[in-house]
């Protein structure tokens, strides 16, 4: 981005501008007194504008030209245009340092400017890969954690027998001594004992909202070898239903590991 040769400020693409047609500098529209009709009627004859230090140049040459035609040069009419260019010149070169440093103090600033953002942006690295090293420990952790859940229900269901077709009360809450019993009964069907004391657990399932069949019964043994004692009774009976337990109806019964 351009820098005004007068104001030394930056000239964006919405600022009024004008370009000098001898010595390329731009300059905003205001700091030459230029307003935006003059630069547009220049821009629509396609006719060149000159800076002030330019212009008087120029000025300079073509009263040396018209002398020179007319005879009347001298000497010293020469010297005073050289001496003019020479000061224009320093004046140039004068307001070119000064522009120059303007844009080294905004260059170092802008530098700063970076180099802070770039530090922020370090950090936010820093604790962001921090963040994801926390997140994969934890993922970690959380895997471990579900094979060990995994592992725990598994051994759980080993010693539990899920029991489907025992008959369910419409009409009154089922006990738990009534389940207990209902799973009792299960055994004397098997022709095999199963007291109270080999149950850890005994529950039936909730309801399915619009189910027909009664829920299941839910049975976990204290020791394995009990359970096992019951699915080999069960495999070893074709047909098995609660007629077999002393019912009055007769539905099939189902054991599940």
């Amino acid at each position: 981005m351009a820098n005004c040769r007068v104001c030394l400020k930056g000239l964006t693409n919405k600022s009024l501008k004008i370009k000098c047609v001898d010595c390329g500098g731009s300059f905003h529209g205001s700091c030459v007194n230029m307003s935006r009709t003059d630069i547009d009627t220049l821009s629509a004859e396609n006719m060149p504008w000159r800076c002030e230090p330019c212009g008087t140049t120029r000025r300079q040459s073509m009263r040396l030209e018209s002398q020179a035609t007319d005879g009347t040069l001298t000497i010293q009419d020469i010297m005073k245009v050289l001496n003019d260019i020479r000061t224009d010149q320093a004046n140039f070169v004068k307001d070119l340092n000064t522009s120059y440093e303007s844009l080294q103090e905004q260059l170092t600033a802008n530098t700063e400017a970076i180099n802070k953002q770039v530090e922020k942006v370090n950090g936010c690295m820093e604790k962001f890969e921090a963040v994801i090293e926390e997140n994969l420990i934890l993922k970690k952790k959380v895997e471990a954690l579900e094979v060990r859940l995994e592992e725990a229900e598994q051994y759980s269901r080993r010693n539990t027998i899920e029991i489907h077709g025992l008959p369910f009360p419409q009409n009154k809450t089922e006990t738990q001594e009534e389940v207990i019993e209902l799973v009792k009964k299960v055994g004397e069907g098997l022709g095999t004992n199963i007291d109270e004391s080999m149950i850890d657990a005994c529950h039936r399932l909730s309801r399915r909202p619009m189910g027909d069949r009664p829920p299941p019964v839910v049975v976990k043994f204290v020791r394995r070898i009990d359970k096992d004692r019951v699915m080999e009774k069960r495999r070893q009976k074709r047909e098995f239903s609660t007629r077999h337990m002393g019912l009055a109806m007769d539905t099939p019964v189902y054991l599940n590991e």
